[in-house]
């Protein structure tokens, strides 16, 4: 049994991210991945900020406070946000006077969920990653499935999760590897496409263009997850023929929930 008192007396909500959860043995492994995150995306953080690539610096502290937010790092995630408002805005200059801030921070939370992982010592398999092919495998038609296209992997581990048995969740990290699965696999088999809106180098509304040119949204329910404050967004995304919206972020009871009325809703539409 790890020290989970160890956790919140270095300023981490747990309650607030078992509920979010489920229990802890999840927690723990959503942990790991944070640390396995950890070995590139703060480099990748800090090579757009020195470009001075803010679209693309957003995405990253986009996803990472999503992530802080389901791991109980509050502050992590407060910070996150700030930092992704100043370079949607383009705001290069407070990107660069909190960007200190934002480094110690992130580096506290990192040492911590370390130190935490030690408090039990156990070997560990290693895990297969969930990232997407560029070319996605073909699954048998057969089999009924959920693609979630996300660039956090503790997103996808949470609807794979809530799935576990029911439906195959095919993982996409970004939006051309959603539509390359869309590509392979019959539409009739695919009950629900989960969308990010802000991924990297191909976006969420990439794939509603796609969707539209090729009128899948008859085929394909999608339903929109997302962190994204903007309204403005939200609101473009519903000119599609998109069913719903989850808000990040969701338990595994809310995307069961969502994912089942978006199903029922294609289903009983005409």
């Amino acid at each position: 049994m790890r020290d989970t008192e160890f956790l919140k007396n270095n300023g981490v909500n747990l309650d607030s991210a078992l509920e979010l959860l489920g229990d802890l043995s999840f927690y723990d492994e959503t942990l790991e991945q944070f640390i396995e995150e950890n070995k590139t995306r703060l480099v990748n953080i800090a090579k757009y900020r020195q470009e001075g690539n803010m679209p693309e610096y957003a995405i990253l502290v986009h996803s990472l406070k999503s992530d802080a937010k389901y791991l109980g790092f509050t502050d992590l995630a407060n910070i996150a946000f700030e930092h992704e408002m100043a370079s949607k805005a383009n705001d290069i200059n407070k990107v660069n006077e909190r960007f200190n801030d934002f480094v110690n921070i992130y580096n506290k939370y990192a040492k911590v969920a370390f130190e935490y992982l030690q408090t039990e010592k156990k070997e560990v398999a290693p895990q297969a990653s969930t990232q997407a092919t560029t070319v996605p495998a073909q699954t048998t038609d057969t089999e009924k499935k959920i693609i979630v296209a996300d660039d956090s992997p503790i997103i996808s581990s949470i609807v794979e999760k809530s799935f576990d048995g029911k439906y195959k969740v095919l993982v996409a990290s970004n939006g051309q590897q959603a539509i390359d699965y869309i590509k392979v696999n019959d539409a009739n088999s695919i009950v629900a496409l989960l969308l990010d809106l802000n991924m990297p180098e191909v976006d969420g509304f990439a794939v509603l263009d796609y969707f539209q040119a090729n009128e899948l949204f008859d085929k394909i329910p999608v339903c929109i997850i997302t962190g994204d404050v903007e309204k403005e967004r939200i609101d473009r995304a519903f000119t599609y023929g998109i069913v719903d919206v989850l808000p990040k972020p969701f338990t595994m009871d809310s995307v069961r929930n969502v994912v089942e009325k978006v199903i029922y809703a294609n289903e009983n539409k005409n």
